[in-house]
């Protein structure tokens, strides 16, 4: 595709009027690492950046955290929020991504006399370090507090907070259908892509509209390759057959979010084709290779997706939170038992 021909798959304006953007696919707060730099104009660029990026930070900051995602801004790994059991204290903190506190823990009560207290706690060296220097901080402020130090021999409990984000939110069905419609237009070029056939997709994704373009899947697709994938990874696979007017897509997110994509529902496929994908979020590539390997042309009944999350949405959640809840579960059990980190 030559310079001239470029024309952005979302407002549909051409060069000279705008320019191309590097556009993340999978947005990169979440690990994404393909790019395209010939599908999106800068300023529809900025756009989904705000609508998506920033909606991810904040759905998916516990998954960044166990997995190490560094924020592309912050350059460090998002912390994780948790409960903390020690003595009589209970209550929230975070820890980083190593597993230590942020920072020491500091508590304040009235004594017998109405004399306000100040309790500074740190676990371990480091924790006994920054409680110092609190401890300090404080004295600075207050010269009449009088410190007493005490040692506790028992071990603070730390349980995880598991923070995820709804399976159906809509603006997730909204980044499925982005992430399926950006790989195609790349695939296949911003021209093909900006066909009036993709309104509803294009639509969908700026603006929610035409709700039926994405929905979620109850448990992973019956396919090689995305069946069975292991927590943390993104994959995709785009789908067309020549019996069928239906382009679609099935889009996962950590392994665990499962959604199924009609980017259009007019195709004319002169071939039976399939294309399929996967992203490692924690060690930042993608393999250029197809996951499938049948040799026979796939068929999708996609009215089936769509007919079971028009009927019975409220089913369909309950069955992929259920799915999702024990697969994370199993996978954070064997991630415990053998001391390592959470790793796909």
């Amino acid at each position: 595709m030559t310079k001239s021909q470029f024309i952005c798959i979302y407002c549909l304006k051409r060069e000279p009027e705008l320019i191309p953007s590097e556009a993340h696919i999978i947005p990169a707060a979440i690990g994404g690492t393909r790019y395209s730099k010939k599908i999106v104009c800068k300023n529809c660029n900025g756009l989904t950046n705000q609508m998506f990026e920033n909606a991810v930070i904040e759905r998916f900051a516990f998954f960044r955290s166990i997995w190490g995602i560094k924020s592309r801004k912050k350059d460090r790994v998002p912390h994780v929020s948790t409960k903390l059991k020690f003595a009589d204290i209970e209550g929230k903190v975070s820890i980083d991504q190593n597993g230590e506190l942020t920072g020491p823990i500091v508590m304040t009560n009235l004594d017998t006399n109405g004399i306000k207290e100040y309790r500074v706690i740190g676990f371990g060296e480091k924790g006994k370090k920054q409680a110092e220097i609190k401890r300090q901080q404080i004295s600075a402020k207050h010269p009449n507090v009088a410190w007493e130090e005490v040692h506790h021999a028992e071990t603070p409990l730390i349980q995880f907070v598991i923070e995820t984000p709804e399976v159906d939110d809509i603006i997730l069905r909204r980044l499925a259908a982005k992430v399926a419609f950006e790989s195609w237009a790349e695939k296949r070029a911003s021209l093909v892509a900006s066909d009036s056939q993709y309104a509803q997709i294009r639509d969908f994704i700026l603006t929610g509209n035409h709700d039926f373009c994405s929905g979620v899947l109850p448990a992973p697709p019956p396919l090689t390759g995305l069946s069975d994938l292991p927590v943390g990874i993104h994959a995709g696979g785009i789908v067309h057959n020549v019996s069928s007017p239906i382009l679609g897509a099935f889009i996962v997110f950590f392994g665990l979010f499962h959604y199924w994509v009609l980017i259009s529902t007019s195709y004319q496929s002169l071939q039976s084709d399939d294309e399929f994908w996967i992203e490692n979020p924690q060690k930042g590539y993608f393999p250029d290779s197809k996951l499938r390997c049948q040799a026979r042309p796939i068929l999708i009944d996609w009215g089936q997706y769509v007919r079971a999350w028009r009927n019975d949405p409220q089913g369909i959640l309950k069955k992929a939170v259920t799915y999702n809840e024990a697969k994370f579960q199993e996978a954070w059990r064997e991630a415990l038992q053998d001391g390592r980190v959470l790793k796909p």
